[in-house]
């Protein structure tokens, strides 16, 4: 299972400790709304908006190569019913295969 699979089931089970366990302890989050350093700041910014948001996301692609995954997400929420956000995120791995950086860009 990749590490892209493995994001998306943890966020889909609102799991912050299975999520966590993907990311390097320095590992950084950049996404349109800002940039999160560090698991308290990666745990903060999933509880307060993706889990909140009760967000469920499907993996339609992804594509691996060394230690990058990029990934075609797309995300739902019951509290938005009519929106898909649709993403790439693009996995940096570490030499332990941790999540190092995770680059998400959306429309």
């Amino acid at each position: 299972m990749g590490v892209a699979e493995q994001y998306v089931k943890a966020v889909n089970g609102a799991d912050t400790a299975a999520l966590l366990a993907l990311f390097a302890d320095d590992a950084t989050l950049m996404h349109p709304v800002g940039i999160d350093q560090g698991h308290a700041e990666i745990a903060d910014f999933h509880t307060d908006v993706i889990f909140a948001g009760q967000v469920q996301m499907t993996l339609a692609r992804s594509i691996e190569q060394g230690n990058v995954e990029v990934a075609q997400l797309e995300g739902t929420s019951p509290l938005n019913e009519d929106t898909t956000v649709h993403t790439v995120s693009i996995f940096t791995l570490n030499d332990a295969g941790l999540v190092q950086t995770l680059e998400v860009y959306y429309r």
